[in-house]
C-alpha cells in the first residue's frame, strides 16, 4: 500500500534474497517471543524445560520460518490485503485444530487424522512437547523434524518460484 514492494522490486537482489530478507526480521521478533514464553512458562508457571533450550530454539525457528513462508505464499496468491486476510483466517482455523493442540489427533475421525499431516504446526507440537515434557534429544524427534524441515523449505520455495519480481 506504500509503495515498499514495488521499490523493493527494482533493486538488483534476486526473489529469494528478498524473500529471505523478508523473513529474517520476523524471524528473529519470534525468537523474542519464544524467550518470553519460556522466561514466563519456568517463571510464573514453574514448568522446566526437560531438554535442549539450543534444539528448542532451532526447530522453533525453523516453525517460525514455515509459517513466515505459508504468510509470503499467500501474499503471491491473493491480490489485494484483504483476500491476503481472508487466506489466511481460512487456513489459520483448520491448522489451529488440526495441529493436536485443541483435540487430541488420536481421536479424531480417520480423514481428520491424515489432514493432520500437513499441518506444519503438528510437527512442532510434537517437537516442543518432546524438548519442554520428555527431554527427547533431536535423535528422538527425528521424524517430526524431518517434515517440519521438508514443509518450510518447501513452502518457501514455493513462495520464491511464486514471487514475481517484476510488476505484473
Amino acid at each position: 500500500e506504500f509503495g515498499t514492494l514495488e521499490q523493493l522490486q527494482v533493486t538488483p537482489i534476486t526473489r529469494s534474497e528478498l524473500i529471505i530478507g523478508k523473513i529474517v526480521p520476523f524471524v528473529l521478533i519470534g525468537f523474542v517471543q519464544l524467550t518470553i514464553l519460556v522466561v514466563m512458562m519456568e517463571w510464573l508457571f514453574g514448568v522446566h524445560t526437560q531438554g535442549s533450550m539450543a534444539a528448542l530454539y532451532v526447530l522453533s525457528g525453523l516453525y517460525i520460518a514455515a509459517v513466515l513462508g505459508l504468510g509470503i505464499l499467500i501474499s503471491t496468491v491473493a491480490g489485494t490485503q484483504m483476500q491476503a486476510t481472508n487466506l489466511s483466517m481460512m487456513l489459520v482455523m483448520p491448522f489451529v485444530f488440526l495441529s493436536g493442540y485443541v483435540f487430541p489427533i488420536g481421536g479424531m475421525p480417520t480423514i481428520f487424522q491424515w489432514l493432520t499431516t500437513l499441518v506444519p504446526a503438528n510437527y512442532a507440537i510434537q517437537i516442543l512437547r518432546g524438548i519442554v515434557l520428555r527431554g527427547a534429544t533431536v535423535a528422538d524427534l527425528a521424524e517430526p523434524i524431518f517434515w517440519l524441515s521438508a514443509y518450510t523449505v518447501g513452502i518457501i520455495g514455493l513462495a520464491v518460484f511464486r514471487f514475481k519480481k517484476t510488476a505484473a
